[in-house]
């Protein structure tokens, strides 16, 4: 895609590397596709999983983290705007606000709003509201204009 050759991948690995002091921290790399399932698995198995993402306007809210949301296990942002969903938690798990440290010992409990707006019930609910409303706007729409017809026919 960006980095077909992976020189760009090799450097940052090499970069992230060379960053890492203290003994028994570690970074694994890895470029196999992996399920839903396998991604979600390894995820759960870390301490903390980190998502530092720079600023970068125009772009979405990020959906790795997703990933990490499922794995129930502590996660560590930035205050980017592609992590909004992450920022103004309470305790907040942004790194500018609390160490990696702290952050781990929140546990999982900044993270409650978030796995209970995920939950399967919840997940269809917004799906249900969203295709009624997309339904009552179509009927509406089809509705006058059904009446604009009947009207002008009658004219």
């Amino acid at each position: 895609y960006g980095d077909s050759d992976g020189i760009h991948a090799g450097r940052r690995i090499a970069e992230v590397a060379r960053i890492i002091k203290k003994p028994g921290i570690k970074v694994e790399v890895s470029h196999e596709l992996l399920s839903t399932d396998q991604i979600v698995g390894f995820l759960g198995e870390n301490t903390i999983n980190c998502y530092f993402y720079d600023q970068y306007e125009g772009a979405g809210v990020a959906s790795a983290p997703d990933y990490a949301l499922a794995a129930r296990r502590p996660i560590a942002v930035t205050k980017s705007n592609q992590l909004s969903n992450f920022i103004g938690l309470s305790p907040s798990i942004c790194i500018e606000d609390h160490s990696l440290k702290e952050i781990i010992s929140f546990g999982l409990k900044p993270l409650d709003e978030l796995h209970a707006a995920s939950t399967e019930e919840r997940v269809i609910e917004g799906y249900e509201e969203m295709l009624d409303q997309i339904l009552h706007e179509h009927k509406a729409r089809y509705s006058l204009g059904l009446l604009k017809r009947v009207l002008l026919q009658r004219a």
